[in-house]
């Protein structure tokens, strides 16, 4: 080894030749080989690997980024995690996911680096992702389980976002329940883009299972009157939705629907509709009703009235309670 390692660039062809003409046995001494030089001349050795790699089999990929790449990560990342970073972003679809696999084992050794690894994916989700979007998740999973205040920042960041591809990379990384969530999701599951719509739908499903896993109550409590209130609500809509799906269908006759500003706002105006019954319907589902009339009078409950009178003032006050 330390013949090999005094002249590095004389030797390129013989690791080549290994690689290349030697079987398992050969790929594996050079593994072991570019784990004790890579560091000592790192122009010279990583574009090696990084050209045997572009005809490798997963499997070998993973390897050499097991046993070369990892351990260059963890002791000098400020060194060779932006090439890790750039193989993911411009290398084949072996290389790129095995450089994110590398990423996930990394930070589970040096959760430091959870804000540098965290930050370059995010810089990345303004673009499409494709079929690597199932990484992303993998990653957010992992910086769930590992640091749940980088996790939720994350969300408190582009919970925001409507663009469909976050929102299914957040919805899809849920593995806990968080209340923080919430807000962001009952949003989703009302809004007029399908994508956002369902991945939102399907998040609140989960953390609602999830909910229940902790014991926690999902009740939701409402009055008879307000019930009847949320049903009159839904008719009313309901009624409403034939009226602008006609107007939908007349608008269409205009022309041009890319200038055509009649059927954009009946258009709009059906998704809003649409959305809405959805949500009051699946509200509806969650709420129980109780009857004020019914309780016991004892003591403040849900939906009692109560009146107080000001010590000081001698002014009578009247409230009504929410809680049971």
């Amino acid at each position: 080894m330390q013949r090999l390692g005094k002249k590095h660039t004389e030797q390129i062809p013989f690791f080549r030749h290994l690689w290349l003409k030697k079987g398992d046995y050969g790929k594996s001494a050079f593994g072991a080989i570019m784990a004790k030089l890579a560091h000592k001349k790192p122009d010279i050795y990583i574009p090696l690997i990084e050209e045997l790699m572009q005809k490798a089999q997963t499997s070998e990929i993973a390897a050499l980024m097991d046993k070369v790449m990892l351990p260059l990560c963890r002791k000098h990342p400020e060194k060779y995690l932006p090439i890790v970073f750039s193989w993911i972003k411009r290398a084949s679809d072996d290389i790129a996911k095995q450089a994110v696999n590398l990423c996930l084992k990394l930070i589970k050794r040096r959760e430091d680096l959870i804000p540098e690894v965290l930050g370059f994916f995010q810089n990345q989700w303004v673009y499409p992702l494709g079929d690597n979007q199932a990484l992303h998740v993998n990653l957010l999973k992992t910086v769930a389980k590992l640091d749940t205040d980088a996790y939720l920042s994350v969300w408190k960041n582009f919970g925001i976002s409507r663009d469909p591809q976050i929102v299914e990379l957040l919805c899809a990384s849920i593995v806990d329940y968080h209340s923080e969530l919430e807000p962001a999701i009952e949003i989703w599951t009302k809004s007029g883009n399908a994508r956002v719509k369902k991945a939102g739908t399907t998040a609140l499903r989960l953390i609602h299972r999830k909910k229940r896993g902790l014991g926690m109550d999902l009740s939701i409590f409402i009055t008879t009157q307000g019930m009847e209130r949320l049903q009159k609500r839904i008719n009313d809509l309901m009624i409403e939705r034939p009226e602008v799906i006609k107007a939908v269908a007349i608008a269409r006759e205009f022309g041009d629907l890319s200038e055509n500003a009649e059927y954009k706002a009946a258009k709009e105006r059906q998704r809003a509709i649409d959305s809405e019954i959805d949500y009051l319907r699946r509200r509806a589902s969650t709420l129980k009703v109780v009857d004020p009339s019914a309780l016991p009078k004892d003591a403040v409950r849900f939906g009692s009235t109560c009146k107080t009178i000001d010590e000081h003032t001698a002014e009578e006050l009247s409230f009504r309670s929410w809680r049971l």
